[in-house]
């Protein structure tokens, strides 16, 4: 099967229809099949903190930004998101997305990035990590609400790395927008790479509340780094962020 579509009834999903392939694949000719099927890389082990990895370099974060002595992280993960073997502690505290560890930047510094796109911690809804690019390790996912106007709410995902000594932003991808009771519901999924990791699919989905004459929303412009939410009626069908090594790139053909 292609795809199969489910309904909620207000009681439970029920499958509505269901598309199927176009026909069957023809068979690999032997040794091919590493070079035709994607290599699935599996995302390193994502677990809570433990107590060994907070220690003095935790401290002097707290110290060097001033947060009150014994804050307590609101996301606290244990994952392997550099190149050394021993995993990191990620963790969210306010704002700041912040990485230490043994084998980080020594086991002797952290890296922290303020998340300035949202306005207060509330509005940051989920810290998660998976290995996106195909490399071993884990990539940060950042989940929540920024506001781009006084009354224009976007939902977002951000994607992070921290393979370096730093923590940088590799993608944004707006998958919701509403204002004034008018709301763009994007699509987005992340699908196997043809080389290894995973690509992001991003399509329009609905509008509830406006239609293409009254929706208050314009057509943003995808770029490497930034994809806007695709509106139903756009000219930008779809778009398929795929990583290149450095950089995400748009390799959608519509």
């Amino acid at each position: 099967m292609k795809s199969r579509l489910f309904r909620f009834d207000g009681q439970r999903f029920t499958k509505v229809s269901e598309i199927a392939q176009e026909g069957p694949k023809p068979e690999a000719a032997p040794g091919a099949a590493a070079a035709s099927l994607p290599r699935d890389v599996p995302t390193p082990a994502v677990v809570p903190a433990k107590g060994e990895l907070a220690g003095r370099v935790f401290e002097q974060y707290l110290s060097d930004q001033r947060v009150a002595p014994g804050t307590r992280a609101k996301v606290d993960l244990q994952v392997q998101v550099h190149g050394d073997p021993r995993p990191e502690r990620v963790a969210l505290i306010g704002r700041d997305l912040l990485v230490l560890g043994p084998g980080y930047k020594g086991g002797t510094q952290y890296a922290y990035t303020r998340l300035a796109d949202f306005a207060t911690p509330e509005d940051i809804s989920e810290v998660t990590a998976r290995d996106i690019t195909g490399d071993g390790l884990a990539e940060i996912l950042v989940r929540g609400k920024v506001k781009l106007g006084a009354n224009v709410d976007s939902d977002v995902l951000m994607i992070y790395s921290a393979a370096g000594d730093r923590i940088a932003r590799l993608l944004s991808v707006e998958t919701a927008r509403e204002a004034g009771g008018a709301r763009i519901q994007g699509l987005v999924q992340f699908v196997p790479s043809r080389a290894r990791g995973f690509d992001i699919d991003v399509r329009p989905g609905v509008a509830r509340g406006c239609t293409q004459q009254t929706c208050p929303f314009g057509e943003g412009e995808v770029t490497a780094q930034t994809v806007p939410v695709l509106l139903p009626w756009g000219k930008t069908k779809r778009a398929r962020m795929v990583w290149n090594g450095a950089g995400f790139t748009n390799e959608a053909k519509e």
